[in-house]
């Protein structure tokens, strides 16, 4: 039958102590590695914690060096102090019991005493820990909530800025789209106003040249005029001829025939002062009438309004098109800006699920702390030669650590630290909110 596992109360008291100084020390080396390891992200302990494991670490060298040191112990030696250090059999009565152990705690060393009362020395120490532990904990939690509401706050805001843009957008469309109608209805307006000019312009000149032909018409009536003129003045000459030839009894016509030549010379002078003003009408009206109706110049003009009315047009639809441009503009860019702020936003609420990350890598670390010194207060039992209530096992300390483990980062750092490589990703047991 193969030999039962060797326990550390087979040892024999001397040696006893030698064999659990060397498990403080690697214990406490291991814990300081592993703590170091375990505080990657928490670096504001990591130092204090190492500086006190590495002096744990060096005390229990300090004792394995010490100029008494026993000589190493064996699997024989056990056997020849079997009947010293087995445990007592079961009807051993309890004062027997209590006898031995006072006689163990005699013949232990006095540095195994010392090292037993500093390992107890480190017990505030470790409730200090836990206590800042929970402390960071608690603030982390409270500035994540905090920033969780400001940022719910925040995208409440947003979404009503979305809907004002929204509608400042269809407001500034609207807005566009009226002044494109008003100007077109004003570029409409003047060009039909221009348009009557145009029209009123060319009746306007068929009507002067209509007066221009008039005139020509009395022009002819006053040579019609003169001639009669003529015909009068031709009658008085004749008929003062005749009153001359009849003598005496032609006197009643030589005044008729006077009175004639009187007429005809007064109608004369009628009719070429007539005919003058009535020359100097028609040139008035013959320039007038050349003025309005040259054709180039008409032509220009009409052409020179044509162009106008395309420039209003232009204008209108130029005007139109920027206020489009500069809404469309401003609206993109409001929109690039609203855009941004909820990236910023959910870039925030990133930042906050990693603060709960670390804020649950924290917890684990203060339950590796915590079992940690459930560790050292076994080693500590041992010294005082007080069997502990667990099994002094650092590899199951180390495997309680790794089952804590919240993140693929924490087992790829674990893996970095024993040399190993990183294993598949576990399923996450991170909470997020």
């Amino acid at each position: 039958m193969a030999p039962a596992p060797m326990q550390i109360a087979d040892v024999p008291a001397p040696d006893r102590f030698e064999l659990k100084a060397l498990l403080l020390g690697g214990a406490s080396g291991m814990a300081a590695g592993t703590t170091l390891w375990i505080l990657d992200l928490v670096q504001i302990w990591s130092v204090l914690q190492a500086v006190v494991y590495a002096g744990c670490g060096g005390l229990a060298v300090r004792l394995l060096q010490r100029d008494g040191r026993r000589a190493p112990f064996t699997q024989a030696s056990a056997a020849e102090t079997a009947t010293v250090d087995s445990p007592a059999p079961p009807d051993l009565s309890q004062g027997a019991a209590s006898a031995r152990g006072a006689a163990e705690a005699e013949e232990r060393p006095a540095e195994a005493r010392e090292a037993a009362a500093t390992l107890a020395q480190l017990d505030p120490f470790f409730s200090v820990t836990e206590q800042q532990l929970r402390s960071v904990v608690a603030q982390t939690e409270a500035a994540a909530g905090d920033i969780l509401a400001a940022l719910r706050t925040l995208d409440a805001v947003h979404a009503r800025s979305a809907s004002c843009l929204a509608a400042t957008r269809g407001r500034m469309v609207g807005l566009a789209e009226d002044g494109d109608g008003a100007l077109r209805a004003l570029a409409g307006a003047l060009n039909a106003y221009l348009h009557d000019r145009l029209e009123s312009t060319r009746a306007e000149r068929i009507a002067i040249s209509g007066v221009g032909e008039q005139m020509r018409n009395l022009d002819a009536l006053t040579i019609g005029l003169e001639k009669v003129g003529a015909a009068t003045r031709m009658l008085a000459l004749n008929a003062n001829i005749e009153a001359t030839r009849a003598g005496s009894h032609g006197a009643g016509f030589q005044v008729i025939a006077r009175e004639l030549q009187n007429l005809a010379q007064g109608s004369q002078e009628a009719i070429a002062e007539a005919r003058r003003r009535v020359t100097a009408v028609q040139q008035t009206i013959d320039g007038v009438v050349a003025a309005a109706s040259n054709a180039a110049q008409s032509e220009a003009e009409e052409a020179r309004i044509q162009v106008l009315m395309a420039d209003l047009d232009g204008i209108a639809e130029r005007t139109t098109r920027i206020i489009a441009g500069m809404a469309r503009t401003e609206l993109t860019e409001i929109e690039a800006l609203s855009g941004e702020l909820g990236e910023q936003v959910l870039a925030v609420f990133g930042q906050i699920q990693f603060q709960d990350v670390v804020r649950q890598q924290i917890e684990a670390v203060g339950l590796s702390v915590r079992m940690l010194h459930d560790l050292l207060a076994d080693l500590r039992q041992s010294l005082d030669g007080i069997e502990p209530t667990s099994p002094l096992r650092p590899d199951v300390l180390l495997e309680a650590v790794r089952a804590n483990y919240v993140s693929q980062i924490q087992r790829e750092a674990d893996a970095r630290a024993v040399g190993a490589q990183a294993g598949p990703a576990e399923s996450a047991m991170i909470e997020l909110f």
